[in-house]
């Protein structure tokens, strides 16, 4: 789903007075509804939390821009970047950070030796994906808390000049 599609999106949810994370649930139960998913609690949460959005009035135009939605993307490929893009918005638009994606995360975890003094140190680029600035990994360490010390000071030097 392309930047200019989601802002479209964006801005007919804002003038029926919703935003965020909301647009993100109501889009979501719909995807719920649409693909008649067998109801988990989780689901269950998600419908519940969509019927209690305030819709001022206009839950039947809400339902038809959540319904397009779904028609354009009926096997919910770009539900991450709905996501993405609706419910870690205010957080995003707040304090300036984005969310690293549970994959990367949980890979990232994997790859550590499970010690306590470790660190984890990834080398991200940036590249854009649909309009949207995506992270990828390109390089990993993992450092001992002594290793960590000794870059710092190695980094210090650099900075600060011998000492």
């Amino acid at each position: 789903m392309k930047n200019n599609k989601l802002k479209e999106v964006e801005k007919r949810y804002r003038e029926l007075g919703v935003e965020g994370d909301d647009v993100f649930t109501l889009i979501a139960s719909e995807y719920i509804r649409f693909h008649k998913l067998e109801l988990s609690e989780r689901l269950i949460g998600i419908i519940k939390k969509a019927d209690e959005i305030n819709c001022n009035g206009n839950s039947q135009k809400m339902e038809s821009i959540a319904k397009r939605v779904v028609r354009y993307d009926k096997l919910a490929k770009k539900l991450p970047i709905l996501y993405q893009f609706f419910h870690s918005k205010r957080f995003r638009d707040n304090t300036g950070k984005f969310f690293t994606p549970r994959n990367i995360a949980r890979s990232m975890a994997e790859v550590i030796d499970p010690k306590n003094d470790v660190l984890l140190v990834a080398a991200v680029q940036l590249r854009e994906v649909d309009s949207f600035c995506s992270p990828y990994i390109v390089d990993l360490a993992v450092l001992s808390i002594v290793e960590c010390q000794m870059l710092k000071y190695i980094c210090n030097i650099f900075k600060y000049g011998q000492r």
